[in-house]
């Protein structure tokens, strides 16, 4: 048997709905696009979202709409993706890493108020694998400090906190339909903005600042000569994935479910195997449960014998401080250095049937 970590949801719907795309006049951005944007909002209870090309972008987009810019410090997390902080980079600005609770992952709310200065303008938060952080603890922060949380909910389709969607929580949050995500288009990401003015602004931006909703056709045979007054960037959908992902996406509560279901099985049978310790669930947050991740001793030993025995576990992301590019390592993070020692992630997601959780379990219990 060989049970991997990921593996992308394609449904029917979604090859079918490409097809019809492919055959048709619009593969670029076009009423594909608006039925994926309008959906997904809905799902994930996104009041004002706005479709671009990937999550990573749509981070970009919230840190202009939140007015980052060059010289400008943004609090975030080390412990991510890379493609978290590099938007920060791209703004001109600063990240300043503030360091994690070692039974979350998540961004320490009591590690950031004294890192905030006078050139601090947002506050970034992942929600490792799939967990909602702190954020009754982060938006009092946020409102003494005067400045937006920017969620990066990559993670966390599907997420609640405190009996609230997880979008509900700040002015800005993301999520990605990347290939491995819960609800995948292959590409894509979704932004959602505090109002209807953010986001008829970011939808200029995804499109060469350009008002395409508001355009109107000129005698030459182009548009009327509306004014681009800032700078525009390629960050639009496409028909194509959006007929994958509106495919996807009429799944999403099963597919949820399901992943509930699995992560409830690995909690139950692995809290009490030796040299195993669960993250951190509390009853006030359900988890998007993208990743299902672990402390292990003997991490090395512990991914060598999940190995042998047909089940890929691994590392997901490494802390951002080591790449050059965000400065190099920090040394003020010490939850973020034992949390490196021991972190490891294994199998959860729709491409695994009941029998091989049971069997990732079994392995785990006969140690390594």
């Amino acid at each position: 048997m060989e049970i991997r970590l990921f593996h992308p949801y394609i449904n029917e719907r979604a090859i079918e709905n490409s097809v019809q795309v492919l055959r048709s006049r619009w593969i670029g951005q076009g009423p594909m696009s608006t039925a994926f944007e309008k959906k997904a909002g809905e799902i994930l209870h996104c009041n004002n979202p706005v479709l671009v090309s990937s999550g990573t972008v749509a981070l970009h987009l919230a840190l202009i709409l939140a007015g980052v810019g060059p010289g400008d410090e943004v609090i975030t997390t080390a412990m991510t993706c890379t493609a978290t902080n590099h938007p920060i980079l791209q703004c001109g600005a600063k990240p300043v890493f503030a360091d994690i609770q070692y039974e979350t992952g998540n961004i320490d709310p009591h590690d950031i108020y004294h890192r905030i200065t006078s050139k601090t303008k947002a506050i970034m938060c992942v929600h490792w694998a799939g967990y909602p952080c702190d954020m009754s603890e982060l938006v009092q922060v946020a409102e003494i400090a005067g400045i937006p949380i920017i969620q990066d909910g990559a993670h966390a389709q599907g997420a609640t906190y405190k009996g609230q969607p997880i979008a509900a929580w700040s002015e800005y949050f993301m999520t990605s339909f990347q290939a491995i995500k819960t609800i995948t288009s292959v590409e894509g990401g979704l932004l959602n903005c505090p109002n209807e003015d953010k986001a008829e602004r970011a939808q200029r931006l995804r499109w060469f600042a350009i008002d395409r909703e508001n355009r109107t056709p000129a005698p030459d045979g182009y548009y009327d000569h509306r004014d681009i007054d800032e700078t525009g960037y390629k960050y639009q959908p496409n028909d194509v994935f959006s007929a994958i992902g509106l495919g996807n996406i009429q799944d999403f509560h099963r597919l949820l479910n399901d992943r509930r279901l699995m992560a409830s099985y690995y909690h139950s049978e692995l809290a009490d195997v030796s040299g195993v310790t669960l993250f951190d669930k509390q009853l006030d947050r359900a988890s998007g449960h993208w990743l299902f991740t672990i402390h292990v001793e003997r991490r090395d030993d512990f991914i060598a014998a999940m190995a042998s025995r047909g089940v890929e576990a691994g590392v997901i992301h490494r802390r951002n401080d080591i790449y050059g590019a965000f400065g190099g390592r920090r040394d003020d993070l010490p939850n973020l250095d034992e949390f490196e020692k021991t972190y490891v992630s294994i199998p959860i997601g729709n491409h695994l049937k009941i029998y091989e959780v049971e069997y990732v379990i079994d392995a785990i219990e006969k140690g390594w």
